[in-house]
């Protein structure tokens, strides 16, 4: 499937200052995992924020999926590079679980562990990791731990479109691993599109199927894998216009 995204603008500019993003058009396709790259500055977490619909667009944002529109409001879900963003430090695993369970019927909001207990427990059951903390407080483990919870406590939204912004800079070896093969996981099982904004190009160029460059407020460079442009001397060229 082809997620499209059209009019992504927002214009921020005044007296001091001007910056301003406008893309007309982007695809992202699903059971793949894109790398969002660019300087700092270059427009990357203003486009995640106005797909995970944390910031008003300026113009009529249209999303469909091969062609048929979708309800924007919920329709991506972001995850931080810092826990505290992402996770209830005070809380257990299980209670992170049960406080980002997205539900529409009143009686599973209100009493969420009685009536959502089976479904609670079976996301918990996905992982050795989660079954064996699922009673630890999260401010009890690690960082790379409560980064791995951050994902699967997203995750288990089943977004279409999973925006994963640059949740692997404070992370050791072991964790970019882990959380680069359950992205992939995620795509593929859940028929999605798993967006990470990274500066790393290595592991870009080592762990990505697409590529997208952006520049002052545009996506500038799409890089297909496979391509004669795959190549680190290339991306980090792109990288510096």
């Amino acid at each position: 499937m082809v997620i499209e995204i059209e009019n992504i603008y927002k214009d921020y500019s005044n007296s001091f200052s001007h910056f301003k993003l406008e893309i007309p058009k982007m695809q992202f396709e699903t059971g793949i995992v894109t790398f969002l790259m660019g300087h700092n500055g270059s427009g990357k977490s203003v486009f995640l924020k106005i797909i995970s619909n944390e910031v008003q667009n300026d113009k009529k944002l249209s999303i469909s999926i091969d062609g048929r529109p979708v309800q924007i409001k919920g329709f991506g879900k972001i995850l931080r590079q810092k826990a505290i963003e992402n996770l209830a430090l005070e809380l257990t695993v299980k209670e992170n679980f049960i406080i980002h369970f997205q539900t529409k019927k009143l009686i599973e909001k209100m009493l969420p562990s009685i009536f959502l207990k089976d479904n609670i427990n079976d996301r918990l059951n996905s992982s050795k990791f989660l079954k064996e903390k699922e009673n630890q407080l999260v401010n009890e483990l690690s960082g790379g731990q409560q980064q791995t919870l951050a994902f699967f406590v997203t995750s288990s939204s089943k977004s279409k479109i999973l925006l994963l912004d640059e949740f692997l800079a404070a992370t050791d070896m072991e964790t970019t691993d882990t959380l680069l093969r359950e992205s992939k996981k995620y795509a593929k099982e859940n028929d999605a599109s798993v967006v990470i904004v990274s500066h790393d190009i290595d592991v870009a160029l080592d762990n990505a199927d697409k590529i997208f460059v952006f520049s002052n407020g545009q996506l500038k460079h799409e890089l297909e894998k496979g391509s004669s442009e795959w190549e680190k001397e290339n991306l980090q060229r792109l990288l510096k216009q």
